[in-house]
């Protein structure tokens, strides 16, 4: 069992990297006072075959994407942050005597983990951070822990180590969600508030309940935009096919009404039935508000469609706002991908902390 693989907190402006299933974006920030200044921004395709939904199938053609994605950032450092996928981690808030040395506190990690990680304990690698103090109760700490499989620790190494670059933080990707959120998004009235966020990305959707920058829940949806794109691509021409965003962006009304419409109507219905999951639990607080990042979210008029099928405010994530731009970063690059970024913003943004 390795401790630190996880939840690094060095301090250092490094690289945000977010490895999606057709694309690579590279996102790295400054802080400026209260707000960020984005100096570096980079998309690059991935090779069809580099990518299996989330897992990597071609690790060359992923570290040859890392490359090009740093080359056309024009980024002089190296240091980058990726993430997991949250289907492949395993992590728990664990409620401990407060009073700890560090080699105790981290002696009693090792002795919890070892009976609630459903993982092999000598094959995991896992990371735990401090919370703060457990709410109605001084004598404990809240502890959050974190783990993976040492082998998705690994290969994540070995790309960045093939492509050049250097890997420094080792994150998970609804931790990187939630960054983004509460860096870049988060508002006082928002602050107070229970928001969703939807991550809405090409084979899943991340489902985050957050209220006063914690985690309340999380889930995993089995359900993205990779369907779309391929009922669209059956449906236009050879010459429109190399062109699926612009498609998607403005469609005929053939694919308008045949495609996308039927499509928004069954992501309407997942994103439904994850909140209406999630307030089936008494414990949790009633979500008030809902932010669409990923891919999908500026599917035609899905923030629309959501909040009258909800009753709820509903927008789509527009980090702009508490950003400023560097020289480097190219406006019409932030404006074509802009809630796509969240992931690669989000880890961004570990080193700004």
């Amino acid at each position: 069992m390795q401790l630190g693989s996880l939840l690094n907190r060095n301090r250092h402006p490094y690289l945000g990297i977010d490895i999606g299933s057709s694309t690579v974006k590279l996102a790295a920030l400054v802080k400026e006072g209260d707000r960020f200044r984005l100096e570096h921004l980079a998309v690059e395709q991935l090779d069809a075959e580099a990518m299996d939904h989330n897992s990597i199938k071609n690790p060359s053609k992923v570290s040859e994407a890392l490359s090009r994605v740093w080359f056309q950032s024009a980024a002089k450092h190296k240091e980058c942050v990726l993430a997991v996928p949250l289907t492949s981690t395993f992590s728990r808030m664990l409620y401990l005597p407060a009073g700890q040395s560090e080699s105790e506190l981290e002696s009693q990690v090792q002795i919890e983990a070892g009976q609630i990680v459903p993982f092999d304990v000598n094959e995991v690698s896992l990371d735990f951070q401090v919370v703060g103090t457990a709410q109605g109760n001084e004598d404990q700490i809240e502890v959050l822990l974190a783990a993976t499989r040492t082998e998705n620790i690994n290969q994540l190494e070995s790309l960045v180590d093939e492509s050049g670059l250097e890997l420094a933080v080792v994150d998970i990707d609804k931790y990187a969600l939630l960054n983004s959120y509460i860096g870049l998004l988060e508002t006082p009235s928002l602050r107070e508030k229970t928001v969703a966020l939807m991550h809405i990305g090409a084979h899943s959707i991340i489902f985050m309940a957050v209220r006063d920058r914690k985690e309340l829940y999380v889930k995993d949806i089995n359900f993205g935009t990779a369907q779309l794109e391929h009922q669209v691509a059956e449906t236009v021409s050879a010459d429109e096919q190399s062109d699926l965003l612009q498609v998607l962006s403005e469609p005929d009304t053939r694919v308008n009404e045949e495609v996308i419409q039927p499509f928004r109507h069954q992501l309407v219905l997942q994103i439904n039935r994850a909140l209406q999951a999630y307030a089936s639990s008494s414990q949790y607080h009633r979500i008030e508000h809902v932010i669409l990042t990923g891919g999908g979210s500026r599917l035609l008029d899905l923030a629309e469609h959501l909040h009258d099928e909800l009753e709820l405010p509903v927008e789509v994530a527009d980090f702009s706002a508490r950003l400023s731009i560097g020289n480097k970063v190219s406006r019409r690059l932030l404006k074509a991908h802009g809630p796509s970024l969240a992931l690669a913003l989000g880890l961004a943004l570990r080193g700004c902390e």
